[in-house]
C-alpha cells in the first residue's frame, strides 16, 4: 500500500478548532474512587496528543493552536489535559506537574461529601472540591490560554448583546413546596 503518514504530509502548524472535543485523554493516576477523574479515553484524543508531541519536536513548541470557548467544563483533569497538549514535556517537568497526580496535589483539594447513590441511599464520595495555589496555576495556564471574559467583549455587555435585568440584578422567585418535594425532603432529613 502507498500510505502517507502524518509526518510525510509536511505539516508545520496545527490549528484545532473546537479543541474541547479532544479533552477526554487517558491519564494515569493512583487516585481511586475520586469523582471527576476520567476513567475512559477517546482514541481521537490520543491521536491528537501524538500529533501535538510531533509538532512540538518539529517547531520547538510553537506549532499548535487550540481554539475553544469551553476548555474546562467539568473536571480538573481537563485543565491538565490541555496543558499536556500545549506545554512541552520539559516545562511540565520543570513545574513538577508532568503527571496528573503531581498536578492534582499541587493545585487541587479533594473533599468528602454525602451524595445519593444509584440505590437511592446516601454514600460518602470523594471529589475535587476546589483549586489551590491559584496564582501559580493561573500563571502556568496563561502561558497556553488567551482568556476572554464576557465583560471583555463589548457586544456581550448587559444591554448590548444581553437583556437588561429588571432592577439591575437577578430576581428570586419563591414557590411553595409541593407535597412530593416535602416527602423527598423529609426522606433526606430522616436519612441524615
Amino acid at each position: 500500500d502507498d500510505v502517507i503518514t502524518f509526518e510525510q504530509l509536511g505539516v508545520d502548524r496545527l490549528v484545532v478548532d473546537e479543541a474541547h472535543s479532544y479533552k477526554n485523554m487517558f491519564l494515569y493516576t493512583k487516585m481511586r474512587n475520586v469523582a471527576g477523574i476520567p476513567q475512559t479515553e477517546a482514541q481521537k484524543s490520543s491521536d491528537m496528543f501524538a500529533k501535538c508531541q510531533y509538532m512540538d519536536e518539529l517547531t520547538g513548541g510553537k506549532g499548535i493552536t487550540f481554539a475553544t470557548g469551553t476548555p474546562i467544563s467539568n473536571t480538573m483533569a481537563e485543565m491538565w489535559t490541555f496543558m499536556r497538549y500545549l506545554l512541552p514535556q520539559n516545562v511540565l517537568q520543570e513545574y513538577n506537574i508532568d503527571t496528573f497526580d503531581a498536578f492534582a496535589s499541587n493545585f487541587g483539594s479533594i473533599e468528602e461529601s454525602a451524595e445519593f447513590g444509584t440505590n437511592g441511599k446516601f454514600k460518602v464520595a470523594q471529589r475535587f472540591a476546589s483549586y489551590s495555589n491559584m496564582p501559580e496555576l493561573l500563571a502556568i495556564w496563561q502561558q497556553i490560554a488567551h482568556v476572554v471574559l464576557t465583560e471583555d467583549v463589548s457586544s456581550l455587555r448587559e444591554g448590548v448583546g444581553t437583556p437588561r435585568l429588571d432592577g439591575g440584578k437577578p430576581t428570586d422567585i419563591m414557590l411553595d413546596q409541593t407535597p412530593a418535594l416535602r416527602k423527598v425532603m423529609r426522606s433526606i432529613r430522616d436519612t441524615l
